[in-house]
């Protein structure tokens, strides 16, 4: 997961490249840009990153990004084993090359739960692949659905895709 399925540009290449040396250590990518269902310019690109000190790490990462520290929101997880993960999120938009990167940064000892978890929703079958090109197709294209309901329609669809139910993922610091 450290390798995309879809292309990365040039400058996206680089951010991650300069965002991996800059931390020092590995940013693991999921999501629909490990997917066929990625939308070149529209999907934003989904990362992990493990560290020991969360705490730390968002610090770096606010520097790098030149984002206030507040700006992470503290997330509460269950994952499909049972297993409660907390960690932060954060949603970078690079202006200069207009694409948008959702960074989330967990604890190095739950990284092969958070992993597995993100590899459930790697391989769709085809159904759901269509679904979710009609969808995004709507939503990107024909901007004839907002924000919430896309994202809504999205979780519904990869839970069914994957077989899998909807996750328990909530906000509990803005």
């Amino acid at each position: 997961m450290e390798i995309t399925r879809n292309k990365l540009t040039r400058e996206q290449e680089h951010f991650f490249y300069r965002l991996r040396n800059y931390l020092e250590t590995p940013i693991y990518f999921y999501g629909s840009i490990q997917r066929s269902d990625y939308v070149i310019g529209k999907s934003d690109i989904d990362v992990d990153i493990f560290t020991e000190n969360e705490e730390s790490m968002k610090i770096k990462l606010a520097n790098f990004l030149k984002k206030d520290f507040t700006k992470f929101k503290e997330i509460i997880w269950r994952l499909k084993n049972n297993k409660v993960v907390s960690g932060y999120k954060i949603m970078y938009h690079d202006k200069l090359n207009d694409f948008n990167v959702e960074i989330s940064i967990y604890n190095e000892k739950h990284k092969k739960y958070v992993l597995k978890e993100h590899n459930h929703k790697f391989k769709l079958n085809i159904i759901a692949l269509f679904i979710l090109y009609i969808l995004k197709t709507i939503y990107y294209k024909l901007s004839l659905i907002n924000q919430p309901i896309y994202a809504y329609l999205k979780k519904k669809i990869l839970s069914f895709g994957s077989n899998t139910e909807d996750d328990d993922f909530i906000v509990i610091k803005m």
